[in-house]
């Protein structure tokens, strides 16, 4: 028993450090590209120029990183339960003296793996954001964040967001080592594991984010005048924010969230404030509506039909490996089951991702007849993937790709429809705007005093 604890935290403390080893190359061409654009930061125009080109290849060499280390995570956990499928190959677990069964080793690889790859990431991004993200926030005028900042907010998140979901890991991992060997008892062990956790990640949005982000009362900063604004826009979509918060983002952060339910929570990242102006910040609130707005509870209650379907089929395939019958109807019925449960829970999966596709074109089209300036909408979209070096074009798992919410606007600003006064013209930008042949964008110094909120939607809110 002592052998398989031992084994167990071992397999650990491997795959955190395999994390951090295959994460070297990425690490240290990270810091390369920083210190290159420090150097050519004469050559630029702006150091906002500079954080650009650096946000840009950051995002190249993360998205690198990421396939790797899903890769990683795969080998070393197949490495860890294959030996347990293959008779005659030496393994500490399948000893003869081992009580414990395969279905116990496959369980407990998969936990101690889990918690490895986890705390590997957590403290390979710790190293990141400490010693790569703060310098080149300072050096890009982007964040005032200084390491001490940094470190003790990854701190707090470890201990108060990472720390509670490895230990709900490692306790279950212990419990299989002990109790493993009762009937049902992976089951139960399973469910008091991740149900938990689905409810922290699914109904504790907001404090999570408070974990995360380093978050200021608007009120309290600089950015306090567009407070009666937002709410003003927020009134007209037919809700009020419960606050609003600005954030204190690292580089390649920049971006807009809503949280919560009845009453959402406005977070605004302070360095797009600082790159945008009063049309593309009108459109970035409106976006935030819209995501609110469009949040229905279907889509709620998909995302936790699928977490009950994998728990149920997970929990199915334990109790079809430990069932004592070898009578061929009862496996084929269980089977049918297990099976049936895998896909119910792919095409719940595909649903919420096509839901999710289709809810962002949704989204556009609220913000458009919130605002009636698509165009402003469009330079805000330029401005938040030129900001965090993401390309138009790239399509992630949950959102289509920007550029088809472009072609999308395109269409919504070419139909005929109530427009603001100032739809016409082109949106003052501090990153120049295109679609196709047609500029979008001008000077950022041409920026206008901000129009009246308008008493009423310029198209209908469905």
């Amino acid at each position: 028993m002592l052998l398989h604890i031992i084994i167990f935290f071992g397999l650990q403390v491997g795959l955190a450090l395999i994390v951090n080893i295959v994460a070297l190359p990425a690490f240290y061409g990270l810091r390369r590209a920083l210190q290159e654009e420090i150097r050519l930061l004469p050559t630029r125009s702006n150091p906002q120029e500079a954080a650009r080109f650096f946000s840009a290849r950051r995002t190249r060499q993360i998205l690198r990183l990421n396939r790797a280390l899903l890769l990683t995570l795969i080998v070393v956990m197949a490495a860890a339960i294959l030996p347990t499928l293959v008779p005659n190959i030496l393994n500490p677990f399948t000893a003869p003296d081992a009580a414990l069964t395969s279905l116990q080793i496959i369980i407990i690889a998969f936990y101690a793996s889990l918690i490895g790859y986890i705390y590997g990431i957590d403290l390979l991004n710790t190293r990141i954001f400490v010693t790569i993200y703060a310098e080149a926030g300072r050096a890009f005028e982007v964040s005032s964040l200084g390491r001490e900042e940094i470190t003790a907010q990854r701190r707090r998140r470890f201990l108060f967001l990472i720390a509670p979901s490895l230990l709900c890991f490692e306790v279950a991992g212990l419990l299989y080592i002990l109790l493993g060997n009762q009937p049902l008892t992976p089951v139960f062990i399973l469910l008091l594991t991740f149900l938990p956790i689905a409810v922290l990640y699914i109904f504790f949005s907001r404090q999570r984010l408070r974990l995360n982000l380093f978050l200021t009362p608007i009120e309290q900063t600089e950015w306090a005048p567009l407070q009666e604004r937002i709410q003003a826009w927020a009134r007209l979509a037919g809700t009020q924010f419960r606050s609003i918060e600005i954030w204190r983002e690292l580089i390649g952060m920049s971006n807009a969230l809503v949280v919560g339910r009845s009453r959402p929570t406005l977070i605004l990242s302070e360095h797009l404030l600082r790159n945008t102006e009063w049309r593309q910040q009108d459109a970035l609130t409106a976006m935030m509506l819209g995501t609110f707005r469009r949040r229905r509870t279907s889509f709620l209650l998909l995302r936790i039909l699928l977490i009950v379907l994998l728990v149920a089929f997970v929990a199915g395939l334990i109790v079809l490996v430990e069932l004592p019958t070898t009578e061929p109807g009862q496996i084929m019925l269980i089977w049918l089951v297990v099976v049936s449960l895998i896909l119910l829970a792919l095409i719940v999966q595909l649903s919420i991702r096509r839901i999710n596709k289709r809810r962002q074109f949704s989204i556009d089209d609220f913000a458009a007849n919130l605002t009636g300036d698509p165009i402003a909408i469009m330079v805000a979209l330029h401005t938040i993937c030129a900001l965090n070096g993401i390309p138009l074009n790239y399509k992630g798992s949950r959102q289509p790709a920007v550029a088809r919410r472009l072609a999308y606007l395109d269409q919504l600003a070419r139909a005929d429809g109530p427009r603001a006064p100032q739809a016409g013209l082109l949106v003052p930008s501090s990153v120049p705007a295109r679609f196709g042949p047609y500029t979008l964008s001008a000077p950022f110094n041409e920026a206008t005093p901000p129009e009246p909120v308008p008493a009423a939607p310029y198209g209908t809110l469905l």
